[in-house]
């Protein structure tokens, strides 16, 4: 089983993201801020990770680039979601999603990121 740690400071946002990947067989663990998830990643490794672009203190985007200096979590394939579209379409990210987003849509941006991993994460 995968699993996928979904990071954004509106607690309703993770709750229905992490509802779907949890219905599609995917483990999932919260974090609701860029900190957060940082501080949990260094104790846990994750095969995928969804975050938002915009959060107080520690961006999604932040933490993308922390992650990108760990040799542990480099490899992690990393999706954000974003209110702006001149956000989503600047980022080196493997997928980005303007909010509000299709569920399907993002359901298959996470096969495919799973997959073109390999299917083993970090």
């Amino acid at each position: 089983m995968h699993t996928i740690m979904v990071v954004d400071d509106e607690k309703d946002i993770v709750d229905v993201v992490a509802s779907v990947l949890e219905e599609h067989d995917y483990q999932v663990i919260k974090a609701f801020s860029g900190t957060e998830a940082y501080i949990i990643l260094q104790d846990l490794k994750v095969d995928l990770i969804i975050s938002d672009y915009m959060m107080p203190g520690l961006s999604g985007m932040d933490l993308y680039f922390r992650l990108l200096e760990d040799p542990d979590h480099y490899k992690v394939p990393f999706i954000v979601m974003s209110a702006f579209a001149e956000e989503v379409e600047n980022t080196s990210i493997y997928a980005a999603f303007l909010k509000p987003f299709s569920i399907e849509k993002l359901i298959e941006a996470v096969r495919r990121a799973l997959a073109a991993d390999g299917g083993k994460g970090t």
